[in-house]
Order: structure tokens, then C-alpha cells, then sequence
């Protein structure tokens, strides 16, 4: 991944001490469809709900030229994520996902 300045990252560095990373699994989390991201989103993990989340961040960003078949599916499933998720950092990060990319 190409580092890039970006608000959102900057954020999850006061998130987490360790800073949040994403793997090549989450890369294949994403790339597998909107099933696999919605049961990491709906688990109890929030280290990996952040991964995966910055993992999205990568994908939906127009700046790394990523296309998703099921964009539309992950931003639903965002929406309703951030009415039911119990933390407030990770509904911040379901919030800008969703305010960066959704729509034009």
C-alpha cells in the first residue's frame, strides 16, 4: 500500500497505540464479497473491524483506482452498520468511509 496523508489514518494512529494495518486475508475479505466483510463488520473483533475498514478505505478511494463489483452492497451494508454498531470509533470510521466515498 502506498502511503498517502489522510485524515482517517491519522485518526486511527490515536486509535490504536500499535497503529491499524491491513493484511493480504483482509484483501481477500473485500475482494470475496459483501458476505465476508459483513460477518468481520458484525463480529465482536474491533481490532479487526478496523483492519478491515482500512482495508475498504484502500478499495473505495478513487486515488488507487480499485474497482469493486458490490460497491453498492458495501455501502448499504455500512449504513445499516453504523445504526447497530456499539463503538464509537468504529462507527466514526463506518461515517467517514461513507461520507468519502457514497455517492457524488
Amino acid at each position: 500500500m502506498r502511503p498517502r496523508p489522510n485524515k482517517r489514518r491519522a485518526k486511527r494512529a490515536k486509535f490504536d497505540a500499535h497503529g491499524i494495518y491491513y493484511e493480504a486475508r483482509h484483501k481477500a475479505i473485500v475482494e470475496g464479497g459483501v458476505e465476508g466483510i459483513a460477518a468481520v463488520l458484525r463480529g465482536d473483533d474491533e481490532a479487526e473491524k478496523a483492519s478491515l475498514l482500512l482495508c475498504l478505505d484502500y478499495y473505495l478511494d478513487p486515488y488507487y483506482g480499485c474497482t469493486l463489483a458490490h460497491e453498492s452492497e458495501i455501502f448499504a451494508l455500512l449504513q445499516e452498520l453504523l445504526l447497530t454498531e456499539r463503538s464509537q470509533a468504529i462507527r466514526d470510521d463506518i461515517l467517514q468511509l461513507l461520507g468519502d466515498y457514497c455517492g457524488d
